[in-house]
């Protein structure tokens, strides 16, 4: 799978440039003014309400293009406008508009005070216009080249996503298996241990019991010889003589027991140690081995994040795209139905006018309207 190269990745990136072309400025030009005469009748209600109270901020021009406005609108509420009064109306929404754009100050202080005051659907329309500029934006500065580089740049990003993911089974898989292996191996350890430790205690617990049982024997000998000293002191002292050579005959086997039960003891904890440097070295290699799959197993994981991210902001702007395109093709369809109609309607009323003129002919006029006739068809 080939590696992704930085000019591919230009055409996700989405790296913005200017437009060189006259047209799409001109679309761009024209897409903006429509927004700031948006903004700008979304600001009229509150700033007709209180023209006022706004003298100062609005200035002298805008302020009497506003009562004039004013004027107007309270007029259309009572009887319908006139061809002229549209036409005066419309001269001074566009003095109105031309007012603002010189006086921008205006234009923010209405936002702040009268925010809570603006339609929310108004300004959420205001919103989705900016949007839709930014978007057509990023269309117009995308070439058909850069298109099809990002294209197959999220071919190559799906390709490597694949590969990482099963790269990731596997690797999931493998560590599974050592810390099974390693868990097996520290159980027989571990139980190899307790056994050593359990016959080290047994053979403490044996040396102790016989040096507390030759002890008491000696002690339970002694007092009885010391019972009848005065008596059988003679007979005692053969006794004690007996009794001194058998204890140290007990005393050298003793002694020669205990070394050779600490012989076996040392060797049980040489033994004992050799197992444990044994364990501590094969746990320190399995340790290891595991700290380097799991770092891989996070690199990898980082990758494949990465490349969802992105494969997800690809498919939004895709969304999008298609969206906008869809949006335009049925306003072209609504244009063309909406002509169809239009044509089919006149063609209706051409025929009906022509009936009616031959079914109600012009009645023959006097010599006077005659001569009114001529006169207004030579104007």
């Amino acid at each position: 799978m080939g590696e992704l190269q930085p000019s591919s990745l230009l055409g996700i990136d989405g790296t913005r440039k200017k437009l060189t072309g006259i047209d799409p400025q001109r679309i761009l030009r024209v897409l903006d003014e429509h927004i700031s005469e948006l903004e700008i009748l979304s600001c009229l209600p509150p700033a007709l309400e209180h023209i006022d109270r706004l003298a100062i901020d609005l200035g002298a021009e805008l302020r009497s293009h506003l009562i004039v406005y004013r004027g107007l609108i309270q007029r259309a509420g009572i009887d319908r406008l006139s061809d002229r009064t549209e036409s005066q109306a419309t001269d001074i929404m566009q003095a109105i508009i031309r007012a603002f754009h010189i006086n921008p100050s205006a234009m923010s202080t209405l936002k702040s005070k009268f925010y809570k005051d603006q339609s929310p659907s108004f300004n959420e329309y205001i919103k989705k216009l900016r949007e839709f500029r930014l978007e057509l934006f990023d269309r117009l500065v995308t070439s058909r080249q850069e298109e099809v580089t990002r294209d197959q740049s999220l071919k190559v990003l799906e390709e490597r996503r694949e590969s990482l993911n099963s790269d990731l089974v596997t690797l999931t898989k493998q560590v599974q298996q050592v810390v099974y292996k390693r868990d097996s191996e520290l159980g027989k350890k571990n139980g190899h241990l307790k056994y050593l430790k359990a016959e080290k205690d047994t053979l403490e617990k044996i040396h102790q019991e016989e040096l507390q049982q030759c002890t008491h024997e000696t002690k339970k000998q002694k007092e009885q010889t010391e019972g009848n000293h005065m008596q059988r002191k003679q007979k005692l002292t053969e006794q004690e003589s007996t009794m001194t050579k058998k204890l140290k005959n007990n005393l050298v086997t003793n002694r020669q027991s205990e070394a050779v039960l600490r012989e076996r003891k040392d060797r049980i904890e040489q033994e004992v140690e050799n197992w444990i440097q044994r364990y501590d070295s094969d746990l320190g290699e399995k340790q290891d081995r595991i700290d380097d799959l799991t770092e891989q197993l996070g690199q990898r994981t980082t990758d494949l994040e990465e490349l969802d991210e992105k494969l997800f902001l690809l498919e939004k702007e895709y969304i999008v795209v298609v969206e906008e395109r869809q949006k335009e093709r049925e306003k072209k369809e609504e244009k063309d139905r909406v002509l169809k109609l239009q044509t089919v309607a006149v063609i209706k009323l051409q025929y009906h006018w022509r009936r009616y003129r031959k079914l109600h002919p012009k009645r023959p006029k006097s010599k006077k309207g005659k001569g009114k006739g001529k006169k207004s068809t030579k104007k």
